[in-house]
């Protein structure tokens, strides 16, 4: 689901629908506010203050995302596009967020598809060839978290791509990491995380 909506949602939407969701939503005690250079707290706090302060707190209402039922079987769909280049999407359902699961999944990803030395890129860019680029993202847009690997090639012919990917992933399932690849991934999600790091502005 877009959370731009729809054609219908958005034919459906009035003035008060709008106000409602500005008062219920648009409250101090929901405002993240990010300052990032060059900032001089002591300057710039006072100026929030006076913008933000007289603002009235509202409650919030927590909503649970909805969550996502698991495919039966793996589902395939092909988007042919007046295009001159060919891309594959392979992605997988996993866990939320919150669960002690997920930093696994990071690893996870790590290990097949971050970096140069990552086994996909090794095996299917650098090697293999079947591939110009790889990318992936773990996203977590609701109570389920979905990794996906992303591919461009040089060649419509996407399948055996698709038995690579297939093969590395069952190829991790069977055999152990050894100690250098599994603590390069680490190193590599210690440095991520370090970057996100937020610095606080007091």
């Amino acid at each position: 689901r877009t959370p731009d909506g729809t054609p219908e949602s958005l034919k459906g939407l009035t003035r008060e629908k709008i106000t409602e969701f500005q008062k219920k939503w648009w409250a101090p005690n929901n405002i993240v506010l990010s300052l990032t250079g060059d900032v001089d707290s002591d300057k710039i706090l006072p100026r929030v203050q006076e913008l933000f302060g007289a603002l009235s707190a509202a409650p919030l209402v927590r909503a649970a995302p909805p969550g996502v039922a698991l495919p039966d079987a793996p589902r395939k769909d092909v988007l042919e596009l007046p295009v001159e280049s060919t891309a594959l999407q392979v992605g997988w359902i996993g866990p939320a967020a919150q669960s002690p699961d997920a930093f696994a999944i990071r690893l996870l990803r790590a290990l097949l598809a971050e970096g140069r030395t990552s086994r996909l890129h090794r095996r299917v860019v650098d090697r293999g060839a079947r591939a110009t680029s790889l990318d992936s993202s773990w996203q977590l847009p609701g109570q389920n978290g979905y990794l996906e690997f992303h591919f461009a090639l040089g060649s419509p012919d996407v399948w055996p791509l698709v038995d690579d990917v297939v093969s590395e992933v069952e190829r991790l399932r069977r055999a152990e990491v050894g100690p250098e690849e599994l603590a390069r991934a680490k190193t590599l999600l210690a440095s991520q995380d370090a970057q996100r790091r937020e610095v606080p502005l007091v």
